[in-house]
């Protein structure tokens, strides 16, 4: 299991579908537990899905920024081409990226 379907076995009378994007499927949970939308449940549920989702992409990614491999596979999985030859480069091009939220 990944670090993303471990959290959501937490909740076994969820069906999670892990063909949609985590985030999808965290807001159906949500919907499913009839969390409000400020709720203490749904913040500590939200923080624990943050850590897993962090988790994945570590797992996937690495964690060493240093490491050029782990800066080509992201930028692979994101379609962004041409990758750079260089860590600093792949920074560079990394400030320039929008956030994505959750």
């Amino acid at each position: 299991m990944t670090s993303i379907a471990d959290f959501f076995a937490k909740y076994p009378n969820f069906a999670y579908d892990s063909s949609r994007t985590p985030s999808a499927e965290f807001n159906r949970l949500s919907k499913y537990m009839g969390w409000g939308k400020r709720g203490s449940p749904k913040k500590r549920a939200l923080a624990a899905f943050r850590v897993a989702v962090t988790c994945r992409f570590n797992e996937t990614f690495g964690t060493d920024e240093g490491d050029h491999r782990s800066w080509s596979a992201l930028f692979n999985t994101l379609g962004i081409t041409p990758i750079p030859d260089t860590v600093t480069q792949c920074r560079k091009v990394r400030v320039s990226l929008p956030l994505l939220r959750i």
